[in-house]
């Protein structure tokens, strides 16, 4: 295990020309390459608490490191840190703080910042965790665990899972092939062509607008906030889709287009109106409205949908291909 600690991303670092004041405080930054030792490098471990981190994909076999530093003084930025460490598995982690990681801060943390920006091979697991900002991750093929606390996160052409949590951070995805699991508890989530084999989304507070959404299993959960969600089924050269799609919000409204032409079983319930377009619906028990569409077949082949709001209303539409 080999561990380094710098000020400016020292050791074989190419840093920029001596730092500089801008608008009241002092710049700088520097850069730093990891090349993989016994093990390719295999996951990429990022902790970063005082500012953004960009992760992308690459076609090499190396970890690239840019760090800007941020402070009011010159004094204060000497003291920001950031510490690689190197294991024999493939690891490579990364994480910053002020002082030497053990010491309470003395200066104002609105005043200082850390933004990294890492190049990983495509392959490798990114891992990243933020204290707020931004927490962006793009053209990686090993999945990510994200978790940006206060901030948002950002995910574009990700292949593999993917878990998110934000407190109170927007989170958007954006090509995903592999399983989602996204959690936040008052932000807005946008999903736009998902890929895998499940989805699931939970909020507490904001919106989650789903296009696009291709996975055989999804589940979305709000509280207070309304759910769009188009979404394509496919039955595999023309089998049937045995998915599940099951939409619940509490006081929003849930509205739900889906793409296909293979049997679907939807049962729907709402505080205010049901509508289903294009389809004829019966009463059910327990205020479930019940509709088939597609040419009737046993139960084992039908793909099912349950569509919930206790307090909005449910539109549900089919829209062949």
């Amino acid at each position: 295990m080999m561990a380094i600690v710098f000020a400016t991303l020292a050791g074989s670092a190419a840093a920029d020309p001596p730092r500089g004041e801008t608008d009241g405080e002092v710049v700088e930054r520097g850069e730093l390459t990891v090349a993989p030792s016994r093990r390719p490098i295999r996951a990429v471990v990022v902790d970063n608490a005082l500012g953004d981190v960009r992760v992308e994909g690459h076609d090499g076999d190396n970890v690239s490191i840019v760090s800007v530093k941020h402070a009011p003084e010159v004094d204060t930025l000497e003291r920001l840190r950031v510490t690689l460490v190197t294991d024999p598995d493939g690891t490579v982690r990364l994480t910053t703080a002020l002082g030497d990681g053990r010491e309470r801060p003395l200066a104002a943390l609105a005043g200082l910042r850390i933004d990294l920006t890492i190049r990983v091979p495509r392959a490798a697991r990114v891992e990243a965790r933020i204290g707020s900002g931004r927490l962006e991750v793009k053209n990686v093929d090993g999945g990510a665990d994200l978790d940006a606390g206060a901030g948002s996160i950002q995910v574009v052409n990700v292949a593999g899972a993917v878990v998110a949590r934000s407190v109170d951070g927007d989170q958007r995805f954006t090509t995903v092939f592999g399983d989602l699991d996204a959690h936040a508890i008052d932000a807005d989530l946008a999903l736009d062509t998902i890929r895998g084999r499940s989805l699931s989304a939970q909020i507490h507070s904001g919106s989650i607008d789903a296009r696009r959404v291709a996975s055989r299993d999804v589940r979305l959960y709000a509280i207070d906030g309304d759910i769009h969600v188009d979404a394509e089924t496919g039955g595999g050269g023309g089998g049937p889709w045995r998915g599940a799609i099951v939409v619940s919000s509490l006081r929003g409204n849930v509205e739900v287009a889906v793409r296909s032409t293979v049997r679907l079983k939807v049962r729907a319930r709402a505080g205010g109106r049901v509508v289903f377009a294009g389809a004829a619906s019966r009463a059910g028990r327990d205020r479930w409205v019940e509709g088939q569409f597609g040419h009737a077949g046993r139960p084992s082949q039908l793909g099912t949908i349950r569509l919930e709001s206790r307090y909005g209303d449910v539109a549900f539409s089919v829209v062949n291909p």
